[in-house]
């Protein structure tokens, strides 16, 4: 017979900070720790013979922190370890994901922080949470919601919470919070605007997110003044019942970035694919230095810090999250910038520890496991350098780190965070390396024009094409390009190829295909060679409309038929620019474009201008704009595309050696102006002025 014997970890000689109700810090203390869970706590403990003796005099321990409301990404588990947060409540990725990161097999094998998960964001109609599920009217939302938590149901990992949205109408959220509450979960999210505390709390919700949820649609924190009631509006929370998380975060990072000259250094371990977002943020909030706005964003996080100071006053059980990895807001340190926050609200340091650790792991339902220092209580622990009773910076870069009963030191979490960091830059590095594509198909015609580009983000490259454009015998235009998609954190590199028909100023027909590509740069294709999505298109020519066909790995994804005439089909940034500017005519057209994961199709009208002084060309549609330079011959001298805050620019590469600039332009549509100030100018596109034929 084999006795299974548990590891038993001891740390000797600190003061522990319980966060047991009524308990002071215990000086000297040993923490017994067995497998993954604590066995006893004390002074003058008798180790037990055998285990490993982590001497720690003179350091503090605290329970490890817990981010209550984080959008996870397994890649950041060393950043969350290296910010002493244990246990992280995923708010809104998707479920499945979660579920297959939640088990201890999973978790242990970096290691990270201990994980719950929540359902899938309910929300209404109006949501622009990617994943969500859209809730139809009352009626009908009690069936959806049930399908969704009958198919969890039978998932050997259970869910830990319930998520619901401002977007929900006060029926919808009656119906789905209802439905959480009896699944015996915490239902979290953000009110509907205009429903009160004791509502919601009658509905069966339990943690709100973010203090914009008690105030009315509209409402801005710098201009409430005179009219805001934090004490009576505290009150009315606590008598409701209901925890918050302030998310104080979200504001104070705004004057953080406009403070800030360098790129946040903890930017390098987080992934290519977080670049574009921080990036534009930063530029924003750098761009609010000297302006008015960045006073009215002091004067809202001075708003709801004394707001947040009145419910903590009040009772009101409050929960530390952060929203990372929100731009300027760190996996891990975001939860302390969030939790310093709340110091500057008045808080003390004791006070915000005890809201941090054993308030926000109670309101959370699991004080049972997390949340203080106590036997049988999981083994998540920070050890730190300085007592964070007295100052709250005590809690950044701790000593040691105990997860589930495993000891990672300082220098373990150093070489973590190193090995982030050029795993990152070595993606980063693939990105900009050269990369040869072959021409794309052009069925046998005539090539006019070969030309490449690539697609710069925040000077990050994300993609590379290769475009051409042919004449077949019948003198139909044909146009195609080959894009690769570089890969970014845990997604693989893409390959796409357009290909489009032209006749009558319209698309005739259309070919996508996009395929993941292995480590060795081929197709990963399924069964019968079929490609990941396959999309094809011809003119109705009754209607002019076009019918398209989808399929994903030769299944087919549905048909569909456009009202609209297609002047050209989205996927190649490239093909968009030239087919429009070879083709297209001054004023609306409609562009046929493929979204998301799921590749769904959307038609969208777009307006096109060219500008008179220097015939630059701009297509505006409802989420940006484009604008082009073209010489005579077809190839692209430059482009960007912005929507948004963000900015994406199309840089043109040496063409192949003999490559043919045939194709000919309008003269009113070949760029005349000096690229490098067009190119500049792209930064502020937002339109064209008037030019041939119209205008904007």
């Amino acid at each position: 017979m084999h006795m299974l014997l548990l590891e038993t970890i001891a740390l000797v000689g600190g003061t522990v900070h319980t966060l047991e109700p009524g308990a002071d810090p215990i000086v000297g203390a040993t923490v017994l720790i067995e497998d993954d869970r604590i066995t006893a706590v004390g002074v003058d403990l008798e180790v037990p013979e055998g285990a490993e003796v982590v001497q720690i005099d003179g350091l503090h321990v605290i329970p490890g922190l817990i981010d209550g409301v984080a959008a996870f990404d397994p890649d950041h588990d060393a950043l969350y370890l290296d910010a002493g947060v244990t246990l992280v409540h995923d708010s809104g990725s998707p479920t499945g994901q979660i579920l297959g990161e939640k088990s201890p097999e999973m978790r242990d094998r970096h290691p990270g922080p201990s994980l719950l998960a929540t359902s899938p964001v309910f929300a209404g109609m109006e949501t622009q949470r990617p994943g969500a599920i859209v809730l139809l009217e009352p009626e009908r939302a009690a069936a959806q919601v049930d399908g969704v938590m009958e198919i969890l149901s039978g998932n050997p990992v259970p869910i830990d919470s319930f998520t619901v949205e401002r977007t929900l109408t006060p029926k919808q959220h009656a119906v789905a919070a209802g439905i959480g509450r009896e699944s015996g979960l915490k239902v979290v999210g953000s009110l509907p605007y205009g429903m009160t505390p004791a509502e919601a709390a009658a509905n069966g919700h339990s943690i709100v997110v973010g203090l914009d949820s008690f105030f009315p649609a509209g409402t801005r924190f710098e201009t409430l003044g005179e009219d805001l009631d934090a004490d009576a509006l505290a009150a009315e929370v606590a008598e409701a019942g209901l925890a918050v998380a302030p998310m104080l975060v979200g504001t104070s990072r705004i004057l953080v970035g406009a403070a800030s000259e360098e790129e946040p250094e903890i930017l390098r371990a987080l992934g290519p694919r977080y670049d574009p977002a921080w990036q534009a943020d930063l530029e924003f909030f750098r761009m609010l230095r000297e302006s008015e706005s960045l006073d009215l964003a002091r004067r809202s996080l001075r708003t709801q810090r004394e707001i947040t100071a009145a419910l903590h006053a009040a009772g009101v059980p409050l929960v530390a999250g952060s929203g990372a990895a929100s731009a300027l807001i760190g996996p891990g340190e975001g939860l302390v910038d969030e939790l310093v926050q709340w110091g500057e609200a008045g808080l003390s340091p004791l006070e915000v520890l005890r809201a941090a650790t054993a308030g926000t792991a109670a309101a959370l339902g699991v004080g049972d496991r997390h949340g203080t220092i106590a036997p049988g209580r999981v083994a998540n622990l920070a050890v730190l350098g300085s007592d964070p009773t007295r100052t709250l910076e005590a809690l950044r870069r701790p000593e040691i780190v105990v997860v589930r009963g495993q000891v990672r030191e300082r220098f373990d979490l150093d070489d973590a965070r190193a090995e982030l960091v050029a795993r990152f830059e070595a993606a980063r590095a693939a990105r900009r390396a050269p990369v040869a594509l072959a021409p794309p198909p052009l069925e046998g015609a005539e090539v006019l024009c070969d030309g490449r580009i690539e697609l710069i983000s925040y000077g990050d490259r994300t993609a590379v094409e290769r475009y051409a454009a042919g004449r077949r015998p019948d003198g139909e235009m044909i146009y195609g390009a080959r894009i690769r998609v570089m890969p970014a954190g845990d997604r693989s590199a893409l390959e796409m190829v357009v290909v489009q028909r032209m006749r009558g100023g319209l698309v005739d027909s259309f070919e996508i295909t996009l395929d993941v590509l292995d480590e060795d740069g081929a197709p990963v294709l399924g069964e019968g060679d079929s490609h990941a999505f396959h999309a094809t298109g011809a003119v109705v020519p009754e209607t002019k409309g076009m019918a398209v066909e989808r399929r994903r790995y030769g299944k087919s994804r549905g048909t569909l038929r456009t009202a609209e005439p297609i002047a050209v089909v989205g996927g190649s940034s490239a093909l968009t620019g030239l087919i429009t500017a070879v083709h297209g005519r001054i004023g609306t057209g409609y562009s046929l474009t493929f979204e998301g994961q799921a590749m769904e199709p959307l038609v969208d009208r777009f307006r096109l201008a060219f500008e008179a002084e220097d015939h630059r060309m701009t297509m505006a549609d409802s989420s940006g704009v484009s604008l082009y330079g073209f010489e005579q011959g077809g190839r692209i001298l430059f482009g960007a595309r912005a929507e948004g805050a963000g900015r994406l620019d199309f840089r043109a590469l040496e063409p192949d050696e003999g490559a043919p600039a045939a194709l000919e332009l309008p003269e009113s549509r070949v760029f005349v102006g000096a690229v490098g100030e067009a190119v500049e100018a792209a930064s502020g596109a937002d339109g064209a002025s008037d030019g041939e034929g119209g205008g904007r």
